[in-house]
């Protein structure tokens, strides 16, 4: 399975703040298998993992005993470990980020 990236119609439709195509830095390439497994790994942990900080509802980094039991559970390698948390850490900043512009916005 090498599933091609969405196109330029398609992402813009997903992502209302998407820079102009010219401009886009998203490689053209392929998607790896690899990938494509890191991020169906992560998506299961993101719907079924994920916390949130009461108070406010900041969106909180999955747990790594969670990544960890998903690994095992999957058979996966410590590099697909890795891979998974490489794609929280970059994810989950960008979440709280948002969450915070959005509370100043309030």
């Amino acid at each position: 399975m090498n599933p091609q990236r969405p196109d330029c119609e398609v992402c813009r439709d997903l992502n209302d703040e998407a820079p102009p195509c010219s401009q886009c830095k998203k490689p053209q390439d392929e998607l790896t298998s690899i990938g494509v497994t890191a991020y169906h790994v992560w998506s299961v942990l993101d719907v079924h993992n994920r916390q949130f900080w009461s108070m406010d509802g900041t969106p909180l980094a999955l747990p790594v005993e969670a990544v960890r039991g998903a690994v095992a559970d999957y058979g996966l390698s410590l590099e697909m470990q890795e891979l998974i948390l490489a794609l929280e850490r970059s994810v989950i900043a960008a979440r709280q980020k948002e969450h915070a512009r959005k509370r100043e916005k309030q």
